[in-house]
């Protein structure tokens, strides 16, 4: 009966806005995410370029917002989920028989607005839905996590959807 009291627990926090956590995009850091990816637009690294095209300045790839201004989570907290989950993770309960092993289900991104050097942007994190199943490997649960981005103004910049297969 313990596992069902956990999983209620879990399903409480559905629905659950945490805190926003601050990003900055800076055009060196958007440099760098274009070498890592080996993505050689010139609209997100050479200002010239940018500036003769509509966007009339660098912009970021979709699915760049920047970094964290503030530290995000302990690499204890970091289980194979990456350390932008890491206050999703942590703000949910244990679950014993699950354990904290989890992967990445599926992940769909929308784009409302480019995203320029110098923006700031605020993310807020939402547990949206909790599945239980029974799968090959056994028990486990499928976190269905929203993330938006809004800029400086109130603009939703990005909405993300992240389903964690947690076992």
């Amino acid at each position: 009966m313990q596992k069902e009291t956990t999983i209620q627990e879990l399903k409480s926090k559905i629905n659950t806005i945490l805190e926003p956590m601050i990003y900055e995009v800076e055009a060196g850091a958007i440099r760098r995410f274009c070498e890592a990816v080996d993505d050689q637009n010139p609209l997100y690294w050479d200002g010239e370029y940018a500036r003769r095209t509509k966007y009339r300045g660098i912009i970021a790839p979709p699915g760049f917002y920047g970094l964290p201004l503030e530290k995000v989570s302990d690499a204890e907290d970091n289980v194979d989920l990456g350390i932008l989950l890491g206050p999703v993770f942590r703000s949910l309960p244990q679950i014993p028989q699950l354990g904290r092993s989890g992967v990445n289900g599926g992940t769909e991104m929308e784009f409302f607005y480019q995203v320029r050097p110098g923006d700031i942007l605020l993310t807020y994190y939402k547990l949206t839905d909790i599945i239980e199943k029974q799968g090959k490997l056994g028990e486990m649960v499928l976190c269905t996590i929203e993330q938006i981005f809004k800029n400086k103004v109130g603009l939703l910049v990005a909405a993300i959807r992240t389903t964690l297969i947690m076992y």
